[in-house]
């Protein structure tokens, strides 16, 4: 649950187009109808850049400016989207199939050699 969470906070902080536009930062397009297709790479990803921005949010240190400027970073340096993390953040929040699936996919992540 608390994965899910995360996931809220992260699309909550791209979702802040007000906030970036007031400190110049660029906004992120909303995904109107995101695929339900979603390959098990993509979600190893999802779950990879996931669990950083987790750490990210939990750090006490950073103001919301610097925490996006850090998560648009991180997002960046990946080879993964931004549009498509967060199109995977939205199936997720609306497919009780892959909530489902997603504790033992972090699980088999953590605990990978």
């Amino acid at each position: 649950m608390k994965f899910i969470v995360t996931l809220a906070a992260s699309a909550a902080i791209f979702a802040l187009p007000a906030t970036a536009a007031a400190q110049g930062l660029p906004s992120m397009p909303r995904i109107n109808a995101p695929s339900l297709d979603v390959s098990d790479r993509e979600i190893s990803q999802f779950i990879e850049l996931a669990l950083q921005i987790e750490t990210i949010l939990e750090d006490g240190t950073l103001d919301d400016v610097a925490m996006r400027a850090a998560i648009d970073t991180l997002i960046a340096e990946s080879d993964f989207e931004a549009e498509r993390f967060m199109a995977i953040a939205e199936i997720v929040a609306d497919n009780r199939l892959l909530r489902r699936r997603l504790p033992s996919e972090v699980l088999a992540y953590l605990t990978e050699d």
